[in-house]
């Protein structure tokens, strides 16, 4: 029987949170939710994330409970994009590694 080994570090929470993504490369905002969320990182569905390559820096908005609407730059997330399995679809399925772990993630 084969044994399938975790590569992961942190646990997954399953959660489904709206997401602003900012693209320093395009210098666009796009819109998108949170499949599951840990305090390293993130899978995300992004409206037309397609152009989001692996390796690529973003910055990231989760929104909270009872967070607020307008974000400041300074409230948004350093993050990577780890893998991207875009179709050119509407939305793109990303995974994100956090720059520095975010304990929100584990309390939410």
């Amino acid at each position: 029987m084969e044994q399938i080994c975790e590569k992961r570090k942190h646990n997954r929470y399953l959660m489904v949170r709206n997401i602003k993504l900012f693209d320093p490369q395009s210098l666009r905002y796009r819109a998108g939710q949170t499949l599951n969320v840990s305090v390293g990182g993130a899978l995300l569905a992004v409206r037309h994330g397609d152009q989001l390559a692996q390796g690529q820096p973003i910055e990231m908005h989760i929104e909270w409970e009872g967070a607020e609407g307008i974000v400041s730059r300074s409230e948004m997330l350093s993050a990577e994009v780890i893998r991207n399995e875009g179709t050119g679809g509407a939305a793109c399925v990303i995974a994100v590694k956090f720059d520095e772990p975010h304990p929100l993630a584990q309390a939410a």
